[in-house]
């Protein structure tokens, strides 16, 4: 029975060193992720033909909506702040306008911080 358990034992051992050393990347370069990010302010979803809404047809988004076919569309979201600034605020500091000190159309982002690009670009 002890052999037994000593011969599991070194199995176990050996299939997570194998799946340790199949997950590391050896030598090989790391692509950067390929994200497009659009920003657009009092752009309403129903405005976006992707998303199929009454107002899509008003003004056609096709390359919009060639994006969203071929890639990802987002269904879920929310908005923090419906001001302009304070909005965009939210966005390149992940942060809600009470936090990042951005409340109204004249709010400034401190520059010595970091944001979302350069972030994305570490990526």
């Amino acid at each position: 029975m002890r052999k037994n358990v000593l011969k599991n034992l070194i199995v176990y051992i050996m299939i997570g060193v194998g799946l340790v050393l199949s997950s590391c990347s050896v030598g090989e370069k790391q692509e950067k992720p390929n994200i497009i990010f659009i920003m657009s302010d009092d752009h309403t979803s129903q405005a976006v033909g992707a998303y199929g809404d009454r107002f899509a047809s008003l003004d056609p988004t096709p390359s919009i909506d060639r994006l969203a076919d071929e890639g990802m569309l987002f269904r879920n979201v929310f908005c923090t702040n419906s001001i302009c600034t304070p909005s965009r605020a939210t966005i390149m500091t992940g942060q809600h306008s009470h936090s990042n000190g951005v409340l109204d159309l004249a709010g400034v982002l401190p520059p010595e911080r970091h944001y979302l690009p350069q972030e994305m670009s570490k990526a």
